[in-house]
């Protein structure tokens, strides 16, 4: 009897240990748990329509967030194409929050009405809230920022310096851009809270009136701003102790596939890395957009991918920089880091290749996987990810959307998970990004 009440205490331990990745602290609390439920409408003229709501531990916050969407749905509703317009099953209207949490009670909602016809994104307004989920008060940004420390001062260099290198193809509105960095009007500032940074939002217009429809982000990370924090904001965004995965994804952006992938994102609070290709930044805008309007992380996987022959290193040079230059036309900013097609490094250090270098140390199965048998086995694979893995995925794969649905709850309501960008990974783990460098994963320490 006593051996076998032994084994079955060795088998639960085991068991959690399974669930809990080893190294890890911490445990996501109830109060920042949630559910999103969204509405498919398949609306007249093959038009869509995606309505998403969260559900969390306050029921004040989820009719907050609700209206939100509602009026973000009514704004944009009206940019919706003409009923004799040209159809397309790109068409859709999307309103709904982007989920982060960080800490033990703070979440932010970046809830966004979007409309996209055809490859463009034809309208975007947003509205974004951070709230303490333990007692439902709203978080502001002076909750946040220490003025005795020098902290609005520093914020609005900041701002200015990152605002005004968007768009270098474009010149910035002086007077619009003095405005905006005033200590005045960032403390009325729209901001969200990740795991290792701050995001200031505006829409482009704002700044660029002649800019694409899309948003500018202002990101400053912990390290950075930290001299100039509040001591109950540095307690309440401390994520120390969680277990944490870069969700990378290669090759896009893709038609429809992207799209569903990031409605599977949102619904689980999971931020991601998007390494896309050059030559098909031009066919689909507006899933770059989304990507980058949303608060995930879009970076270069080359002008094309061809993992057999490489060109000589000047065009390689050539191709990393087309790659730059079209992706900052689009989203406002280049990519800061580079997903060498195949993880070949040598070739692109051998051309001159400035950016850190992102390689992986896990990887989902999914390049060649197309049906719902493949399901499984990918889930396996990703869910199964050790604490600081950078997992390599794709977004360019028709199943994208089905694979994530299966593996994101297993990673984040099972086993846990805050699920970062690569430079939010570096940051939580004390890696510095430098050129030139190759980066394959950040355990902890």
């Amino acid at each position: 009897m006593k051996k076998r009440l032994f084994g079955l205490c060795c088998a639960v331990l085991l068991a959690l240990g399974a669930c809990l990745p080893a190294g890890a602290e911490r445990e996501i609390p109830q109060c920042l748990r949630f559910k999103q439920k969204m509405t498919t409408t398949k609306m007249r003229n093959n038009r869509n329509s995606f309505v998403t709501v969260p559900e969390t531990a306050l029921p004040e916050v989820d009719r907050e967030i609700a209206e939100a969407v509602d009026r973000l749905y009514a704004a944009a509703e009206p940019f919706l194409a003409e009923e004799g317009a040209m159809p397309s099953f790109q068409d859709r209207i999307d309103a709904g929050p982007y989920i982060t949490r960080v800490g033990d009670r703070w979440m932010s909602f970046l809830t966004m009405g979007r409309v996209t016809h055809g490859i463009e994104q034809v309208f975007v307004a947003f509205e974004a809230c951070v709230y303490n989920m333990e007692t439902g008060e709203r978080v502001t940004l002076e909750s946040v920022i220490d003025a005795e420390k020098g902290g609005w001062e520093f914020l609005s260099a900041e701002v200015r310096r990152q605002l005004d290198a968007h768009f270098p193809q474009l010149e910035a509105d002086g007077a619009a851009l003095d405005a905006l960095c005033t200590p005045e009007a960032l403390k009325d500032a729209a901001f969200t809270l990740s795991p290792g940074h701050i995001t200031l939002h505006w829409h482009a217009h704002d700044l660029y009136p002649d800019a694409p429809e899309g948003l500018l982000r202002v990101t400053i990370y912990y390290p950075e701003l930290k001299p100039y924090m509040t001591e109950t904001a540095i307690a309440e965004t401390d994520c120390t102790g969680y277990p944490l995965a870069a969700l990378t994804y290669d090759d896009g952006p893709g038609r429809g596939s992207s799209d569903a992938l990031m409605n599977q994102l949102r619904l689980y609070g999971a931020e991601a890395t998007f390494f896309t290709i050059g030559e098909r930044m031009h066919l689909f805008p507006c899933v770059l957009h989304r990507e980058y309007d949303a608060g995930y992380s879009v970076q270069s996987h080359n002008w094309i991918h061809d993992v057999k022959a490489f060109p000589k290193p000047e065009k390689l040079a050539e191709w990393i920089r087309r790659t730059d230059e079209e992706l900052s036309s689009i989203i406002g900013i280049g990519p800061t880091l580079l997903r060498p097609p195949g993880g070949n490094e040598v070739s692109f250090l051998k051309a001159g290749a400035s950016q850190p270098l992102i390689h992986w140390s896990s990887i989902s199965g999914d390049a060649d996987a197309a049906t719902m048998e493949n399901v499984e086995a990918i889930a396996r694979r990703v869910s199964g990810c050790r604490d600081g893995d950078i997992i390599l995925c794709h977004d360019i794969n028709g199943m994208a959307g089905s694979f994530a649905a299966s593996y994101l709850p297993r990673l984040t309501d099972k086993r846990g998970f805050l699920l970062v960008t690569v430079e939010d990974l570096c940051v939580l783990r004390g890696v510095e990004l430098l050129p030139t460098q190759v980066y394959t994963n950040c355990p902890p320490e």
